[in-house]
């Protein structure tokens, strides 16, 4: 008998830690292989990576924050929503550029529901048109990727589309989207449209979880995820102990 219920504790502690992980690693932005010291930098924050061609483009690459450097031009990074990494991008190329995209390796299964959440926030002294960004799922995580005009990474597939309004805040605001994911992938990009005549925008993105989404009700297969609120009926035996 308390083999079967050491057995049955093991199996809701796995479930409960299943629900809470963060299948992003480092999504606060924490973790960083060298100090950031100037813009476009986002490639030593550990794991994530400029997801698409530097050339030619007007802004190169998203900017990483991190230890003592948190300015550069106009813009001056807000104190990071937790702990004192962060991220910015423009969110919107110029007529014949790219706009910045951050990429980084996550698996995602196709027909899978998974919840995102993000926090972010805007930088006054870039606020231009109102043209929404994505993210978007990629079949391979080798970044960056190959782009072909206009200096857009070819088979990215939208997975949510983030309006600005939702994006552009005077403050931090934590938002969260649910999506099913519509094929297998690889990684996840993070950014705005491939290119615009419009003028740009400049977000800070901090804090960014995503985990499997769970069903509501009662459950009875072995491998579907269920909600807390929810059941499922689990067989354990064990023999010869007590």
């Amino acid at each position: 008998m308390l083999l079967r219920i050491i057995i049955l504790l093991g199996i809701v502690l796995s479930l409960s830690s299943y629900f809470s992980q963060n299948l992003i690693a480092n999504g606060n932005f924490e973790t960083y292989s060298t100090c950031p010291v100037d813009h476009s930098q986002i490639d030593r924050a550990t794991g994530w990576f400029n997801a698409n061609s530097t050339s030619p483009t007007i802004f190169p690459t998203a900017d990483y924050y991190n230890c003592s450097f948190s300015s550069f031009s106009t813009l001056n990074a807000p104190p990071a929503h937790s702990g004192t990494g962060l991220v910015g991008i423009n969110a919107t190329g110029g007529a014949s550029t790219a706009a910045e995209m951050i990429g980084t390796s996550v698996s995602l299964t196709s027909g899978t529901s998974y919840t995102i959440s993000l926090w972010m926030r805007g930088d006054p002294s870039i606020n231009g048109t109102t043209i929404p960004f994505y993210i978007m799922g990629v079949t391979s995580a080798s970044f960056p990727l190959t782009t072909s005009s206009p200096y857009c990474p070819p088979s990215m597939t939208t997975l949510v589309t983030i309006p600005k309004t939702d994006a552009f805040n005077t403050t931090w605001v934590q938002r969260t989207y649910t999506f099913t994911s519509p094929g297998n992938f690889a990684g996840i990009v993070i950014g705005g449209v491939c290119s615009s005549a419009a003028t740009g925008y400049y977000i800070y993105i901090d804090d960014v979880v995503l985990t499997a989404a769970c069903t509501s009700g009662t459950n009875t297969t072995s491998t579907a995820p269920i909600c807390e609120n929810g059941t499922k009926t689990l067989t354990a035996s064990a023999g010869g102990g007590t």
